[in-house]
């Protein structure tokens, strides 16, 4: 931990941040108080909400049935498949295995 003051960290503060990009802690005081903290900025991952990107081949749905025409309906598949999940419909399909 290094504190310092006011005037002091005007004078280093490329050795301060350099300090504190290393995992220093740095503090700086005004008056004999602590009055800020130097910190590094740590890279933030962009927001999803929550969701993530799913790594879905369109190899994955070549081989289902024409019901499954709709895209949204070979995506949730993909999906199911991809995550190994059984996925159940009711009422039961006919002429589906």
């Amino acid at each position: 931990m290094r504190q310092c003051n006011l005037y002091e960290a005007k004078t280093k503060l490329s050795q301060l941040v350099q300090a504190a990009l290393d995992g220093e802690e740095v503090f700086i005081a005004r008056a004999d108080k602590v009055a800020a903290r130097l910190v590094p900025v740590v890279a933030q991952q962009p927001a999803t909400g929550g969701w993530e990107v799913l790594n879905i081949d369109p190899a994955a749905t070549a081989d289902l049935p024409a019901i499954h025409a709709n895209p949204f309906d070979r995506i949730i598949l993909a999906q199911a498949r991809y995550e190994h999940l059984t996925l159940l419909k009711a009422p039961p399909l006919s002429g589906y295995p």
